[in-house]
């Protein structure tokens, strides 16, 4: 029943709450008024309805000696007769004059309130409404009636005062019922709709903030109606638009770091080439060597062309991440792709040791990498760019490698070049945002490992593959 109730629309929910105000100020209207003889016990001593019954009889007792009562009911004509004795009264009071032995009535000053209530005024309809309550019940009994003995000019006589002062507090009465029905029929009203406006309000806020470029603001839930509804539907946009945001961002990053990767790993192919062109320009008579640079620079052209082919690839299919394309890589390869980097920093004026000959190791016969032959190039022409370009000449480039049960690991060391030092080598090599990033990157995507270390002006860096 409450979740029927918190699920209803908004136009059932308020007709439902319209009904229940509406029942509950009429209730609270006759229920005020019901009770109107306690009402009046209240407020009967306050000064606007106070009546001072001993002052009048004081007066009364008074003026009684200078007035003859008739001998027998005179009506309107004995009225007359003692026209200052009942002028005394206001026009809220009775008075009513019997005889004190035969108790019969001799004469009266009705109250004048009476005669508009009788007439059929305004104030018939009024009374009317309370009259079970005060004129019939609490007002007009005997019990009400004060009697008093006073001293005639022809004798003693039995004086009944009767006040209707009560007539005088049903008006207000009536609009104070008036009044609380009122407010009673609107605070619930008035409290739903502050409610609704400030869930509204609140929904307003929240478009401002994700109109501003905010979008990580949870949208405050408005309950299960159709505000509700809006702001749900609003949040899940908010959750929208920021992921796609988000992604949009990934990915314009990710395309940004693959050119500006593909990029940097074209330049060392590309200088590689122009070294070995420059070589060929020498004109070495050995026609073994210019044959041997020859299909150097074929090769070259090759990985140029395979890289071009890949960043027009990935250009064209708008791939967030680089995937690899694994294969079973022999040792073999890795020894090219060291013997012809080492070759290369050679011509380049660098020293380098000897570097590691896996094939001639019996446990490493047969031995192969799951790999991505194109990656691996990548990778170690990376490291080697990166000795082109922070390496010191003067300290040879060592290359080592160790094979474990399950990995087969690669350091590459040499010393930090004059120019840089007082710089961390991975401060260099981050400073356009390259360097070993795109290594590291390319390693996680082989499912391998990345190391470095950096000690006494020396650095090397650690690679490590699975298999």
């Amino acid at each position: 029943m409450i979740k029927r109730i918190k699920t209803a629309k908004l136009r059932t929910k308020f007709i439902s709450l319209l009904l229940v105000s509406g029942l509950l100020g009429l209730f609270t209207f006759f229920f005020l008024l019901r009770h109107i003889g306690e009402a009046w016990n209240v407020f009967s001593a306050l000064p606007p309805f106070a009546w001072d019954e001993e002052a009048l009889v004081a007066a009364l007792r008074e003026e009684a000696p200078n007035h003859t009562v008739p001998a027998y009911s005179a009506g309107e004509n004995g009225a007359g007769q003692m026209q200052g004795f009942f002028a005394l009264s206001d026009d809220y009071t009775g008075v009513y004059v019997y005889g004190k032995d035969d108790g019969l009535y001799r004469a009266s000053a009705f109250p004048k309130v009476l005669h508009k209530v009788i007439n059929g005024s305004v104030l018939d309809y009024v009374s009317s409404l309370t009259e079970e309550y005060i004129f019939s019940q609490e007002h007009m009994g005997e019990e009400h009636a004060h009697w008093y003995d006073m001293e005639f000019k022809n004798g003693t006589y039995t004086v009944q005062i009767l006040s209707f002062l009560y007539l005088r507090f049903t008006y207000p009465y009536l609009f104070f019922c008036l009044i609380c029905a009122t407010a009673v029929f609107l605070a619930p009203m008035l409290l739903y709709l502050r409610k609704r406006t400030g869930q509204l309000l609140l929904l307003k806020d929240e478009m401002l903030l994700m109109s501003s470029g905010d979008l990580t603001h949870p949208v405050a839930p408005c309950g299960a109606d159709e505000i509700g509804i809006l702001s749900r539907e609003l949040d899940e946009l908010r959750l929208a638009l920021h992921s796609h945001i988000t992604r949009e961002e990934e990915s314009r990053q990710a395309n940004q770091d693959l050119i500006t990767a593909l990029s940097h790993d074209l330049r060392t192919p590309l200088t590689i080439l122009k070294g070995y062109l420059e070589v060929l320009q020498l004109k070495l008579p050995e026609s073994d060597a210019a044959a041997e640079y020859l299909s150097r620079c074929l090769q070259k052209a090759d990985d140029i062309r395979e890289l071009t082919d890949r960043m027009f690839e990935y250009a064209l299919i708008y791939e967030e991440n680089e995937e690899v394309s694994p294969a079973a890589v022999p040792l073999s390869f890795f020894e090219e792709c060291i013997a012809e980097n080492m070759d290369f920093i050679r011509l380049a004026g660098f020293h380098t040791a000897e570097p590691p000959c896996l094939t001639a190791s019996p446990s490493l016969t047969g031995r192969t990498v799951n790999g991505d032959t194109v990656m691996i190039k990548r990778i170690f022409n990376n490291l080697f760019s990166n000795i082109l370009k922070y390496g010191d000449k003067s300290v040879p480039v060592t290359i080592s490698c160790h094979a474990g049960k399950d990995s087969i690991s690669f350091t590459l060391c040499n010393a930090i070049k004059t120019s840089f030092a007082g710089e961390t080598f991975q401060s260099r090599i981050a400073g356009n945002g390259i360097g070993l990033r795109s290594v590291e990157k390319m390693m996680a995507l082989h499912h391998g490992t990345l190391k470095q270390r950096e000690e006494d002006g020396r650095f090397s860096v650690e690679i490590t593959f699975c298999g």
